[in-house]
């Protein structure tokens, strides 16, 4: 099933920017230049590769996607292939995360506790047999990693001289 985007009639009329990613519509208008506007969308590309690792989507009805990627988790690299169609139970709270094993759960009982090894995905509200909210836990894991030696691996982290966080354990997204 495939992701389902904002309506049209929505980005034209309400949508002005985004405080948390900083992205700010064109004003009306305006037309950028078709290199300008191929430029922007390249290097928006570019920025946003990582950042999609992992990321839990809405497909409609009470269906979520998860997006392909790869983190260390505890000294192991995990590797996700990525997944679609899964289906949420309704009127409720849906915890999503991947397992020491690199598996997705999906329930609605909670995060596993901080000393069993997990990478917290999102936190999704159903109701009504729609999603009402996603909420993205994936920056829950980005510095210390849910599971012991995430704890005590997070005083050691550096950033190298790429701009990229390295750690001997705990999980840091590749």
């Amino acid at each position: 099933m495939a992701e389902v985007y904002p309506s049209d009639a929505w980005l034209e009329d309400t949508f002005t920017g985004d405080a948390e990613t900083g992205a700010v519509a064109v004003p009306e208008g305006t037309k950028p230049c078709f290199l300008e506007w191929q430029q922007y969308k390249y290097r928006a590309g570019l920025a946003m590769r990582r950042a999609n690792d992992f990321r839990v989507f809405d497909e409609g009805t009470l269906d979520v996607g998860v997006k392909a990627g790869k983190a260390f988790l505890n000294g192991a690299v995990r590797t996700y292939a990525g997944s679609t169609g899964n289906t949420l139970t309704d009127d409720t709270t849906n915890y999503l995360y991947i397992d020491a094993a690199g598996a997705l759960v999906v329930n609605i009982v909670g995060y596993p506790p901080d000393t069993e090894e997990h990478i917290r995905l999102a936190t999704v509200l159903t109701a009504a047999g729609d999603i009402s909210s996603i909420t993205d836990d994936r920056g829950q894991c980005m510095y210390g990693a849910p599971g012991g030696a995430g704890r005590q691996a997070a005083g050691r982290m550096v950033v190298n001289g790429a701009g990229v966080v390295v750690n001997s354990a705990g999980v840091v997204v590749i």
